[in-house]
């Protein structure tokens, strides 16, 4: 496409509106980039799968509230991350993490390696884990 077709449509679907780097052929008919507030029909896609990431997140608060998982389930839910990636940042193996994700494995945690948790999710101290909003959050 050409720099005058990038789309350019409304970004305010979400909270923070936000450019998108595309390429674009200049009038030289060299690609170059340009910066695009958006397209509908990407924004909308983009909000599904955000809207879906905040569903599985406050599945993983309801399930912890109840106490069928661990605060560890919530923030690694929160940060779109899953048992493998976690894994991965952590150096735990796969068992090990889905171990924790269960509130009686979770709890007996030294706190080295709660701190380890902590860092996977860039949080400054490990009593961060412990905190799960108790209400919904709100779009």
């Amino acid at each position: 496409m050409k720099i005058n077709e990038v789309p350019q449509e409304d970004a305010n679907a979400f909270e923070k509106a936000f450019n998108v780097l595309q390429y674009a052929v200049d009038d030289e008919g060299k690609f170059t980039t340009v910066k695009s507030v958006g397209w509908n029909p990407k924004t909308v896609v983009m909000q599904n799968a955000w809207d879906y990431e905040n569903e599985k997140a406050e599945k993983a608060r309801e399930l912890v509230l109840a106490g069928k998982r661990s605060p560890l389930f919530y923030h690694t839910r929160k940060n779109m991350m899953n048992a493998w990636i976690l894994s991965g940042y952590t150096g735990f193996s796969i068992f090990r993490v889905m171990l924790h994700f269960r509130p009686r494995f979770f709890d007996r945690l030294s706190e080295k390696k709660l701190k380890k948790y902590a860092d996977a999710f860039n949080y400054e101290t490990p009593d961060q884990l412990l905190e799960i909003p108790n209400h919904k959050a709100e779009k």
